[in-house]
C-alpha cells in the first residue's frame, strides 16, 4: 500500500483522483473548503496530515486572469506549505493545468515535481456509455502522462497502474513536454469546434443543412467525428477548460517570444460565437 494525499480534494479532479486511488488516500485538504469534504472519518483533512507520504496530488484550480494568463497562485501556495510539511523525497504530482514557463519555475524551486495532464471532463452534451472513455471516470481512461525526473514519474506509474489496470498506457516524459501536450490537445479541440461552427455558417449561407454536410465530410476516415457537432443554441466552445487553456498558452507563448496567430484568431472567433448565444 502507498500513502497518498490530495490537495484540492473538493474539486472535480480531486474527487476523481480520490475515487480512483481509493484506500491509498490517507489525507486530503482543500484550500477553499476545510470541512464537510465527504470523506471517511479515518482520513485527515488537515495540512498537518501530509507528513510521511509517498505521493501528494495537487488538483487546485488555475483560473483565467484578466490578461488571459493562468492564475497559478493556489498551486504556488500549495507548493510553499507542502515544501515545509512533507517528508523529504515525497513526490508531488500536479494535476492542475499549469503553463510550461510556470512549471519551469516551480521545478527550479521545488524538488520531486511531476506534471500529469488530466482530462476529466464535464460531459454536458453526452451521457455515457459511448465510443470514447467516459471523461468523468478516470478508471475508463486508457492513458496517463507523467512529466518529470524518471525516478519521480516511475513512482507515479507504480501507484496509478495498481488502480488502472494492464490495458492503460503510461507515458513518462519531461515536465515541459507534458504541459505542452495538455495545452496542445485542448487547443486542437477548441480549434476543431471553432472550425465546425464556422462551417455551420458557411453551409447556412449556401442554403445547406450542416448536419447533412457534416456526414458527407466525415465519410473520409482520416477525420475523427469528435467535436464536430454544432449546437445552434450553444455555439462555440465553453466550459472550464478550453477557453482558459487557449488564452493561457497564447499568453505564455507570447511571453516566451512567439505570437501564436492561429490560436489567437480561434479565441477571437469563439468569443463572437459565445456573444451570439447571449443574444438568443
Amino acid at each position: 500500500m502507498y500513502r497518498v494525499g490530495i490537495v484540492g480534494a473538493a474539486g472535480v479532479v480531486g474527487r476523481s483522483i480520490h475515487r480512483l486511488l481509493g484506500d491509498e488516500v490517507v489525507t486530503v485538504f482543500d484550500p477553499n473548503i476545510t470541512s464537510n469534504l465527504g470523506v471517511d472519518e479515518s482520513i485527515s483533512i488537515s495540512k498537518m496530515g501530509f507528513r510521511k507520504l509517498d505521493l501528494v496530488v495537487i488538483c487546485v484550480p488555475t483560473n483565467e486572469k484578466e490578461d488571459g494568463s493562468a492564475d497559478t497562485s493556489i498551486v504556488w501556495e500549495s507548493l510553499e506549505w507542502l515544501s515545509k510539511e512533507v517528508t523529504q523525497g515525497t513526490v508531488i504530482l500536479i494535476k492542475s493545468t499549469v503553463p510550461p514557463s510556470e512549471l519551469k519555475r516551480m521545478s527550479a524551486k521545488f524538488g520531486h515535481l511531476v506534471f500529469s495532464p488530466e482530462f476529466i471532463g464535464e460531459s454536458k452534451y453526452f451521457t455515457p456509455p459511448w465510443k470514447y472513455p467516459d471523461p468523468r471516470n478516470m478508471e475508463s481512461h486508457t492513458w496517463q502522462v507523467f512529466g518529470g525526473e524518471k525516478k519521480d514519474t516511475t513512482i507515479c506509474v507504480d501507484i496509478f497502474k495498481r488502480k488502472m489496470g494492464v490495458d492503460t498506457q503510461f507515458f513518462q516524459t519531461d515536465i515541459i513536454t507534458a504541459s505542452l501536450a495538455k495545452y496542445m490537445e485542448n487547443s486542437f479541440f477548441a480549434l476543431k469546434v471553432t472550425f465546425c461552427n464556422e462551417w455551420f455558417d458557411i453551409a447556412k449561407t449556401f442554403g445547406v443543412d450542416y448536419n447533412e454536410l457534416r456526414e458527407l465530410w466525415l465519410l473520409d476516415p482520416r477525420i475523427n467525428r469528435n467535436h464536430t457537432l454544432v449546437f445552434p443554441k450553444d455555439r462555440g466552445y465553453g466550459g472550464r477548460c478550453f477557453p482558459k487553456d487557449v488564452k493561457a498558452i497564447v499568453t505564455d507563448s507570447m511571453k516566451a517570444g512567439y505570437t501564436p496567430g492561429l490560436m489567437m484568431t480561434t479565441s477571437n472567433i469563439n468569443n463572437n460565437f459565445r456573444k451570439e448565444n447571449d443574444k438568443k
